[in-house]
């Protein structure tokens, strides 16, 4: 989450020191992510190196387009949603987060998008009532239900 923030300018990073990641780590399904925010934490850095290095001059606009999409949208979906009973508020508020993120990156909005519809299998009459349990959903939208 610090990565996404330094991104973001939002912290200070200070004298910020990156890590060799290990051969095992707890994140290993979030390697891509990791290493994007750092390659593009790095930018300068790595344009110094010799061309093609660690990436081409063609890939560095798509990182930098990646971590964009998940400094603004991916990142806060996956760290707000910690219990089952939230995930439905959940998925909807990254709905809407993807329908605003259109008009910074339509292509990437809209493959999100794609991408969401596929995992909606679990929204069946028995597990949309889940959601009344979660304390995210307003009071007001809960009586009407």
């Amino acid at each position: 989450m610090k990565l996404s923030l330094v991104y973001l300018d939002d912290v200070d990073g200070g004298e910020m020191t990156f890590q060799q990641p290990g051969a095992l780590h707890k994140a290993r399904w979030m390697a891509k992510l990791l290493y994007s925010l750092k390659i593009a934490l790095l930018e300068k850095d790595i344009s110094e190196l010799p061309p093609g290095t660690i990436t081409t001059r063609q890939q560095v606009p798509n990182i930098r387009a990646f971590v964009t999409f998940v400094t603004h949208v991916y990142g806060i979906w996956w760290q707000t949603c910690k219990k089952t009973v939230d995930a439905p508020w959940h998925d909807l508020q990254l709905y809407k987060r993807l329908m605003q993120y259109k008009m910074i990156d339509k292509n990437i909005a809209q493959s999100a998008t794609r991408d969401l519809n596929r995992h909606r299998w679990y929204l069946t009459a028995e597990m949309v009532p889940l959601a009344l349990f979660s304390h995210n959903v307003p009071d007001r939208t809960q009586s009407t239900c």
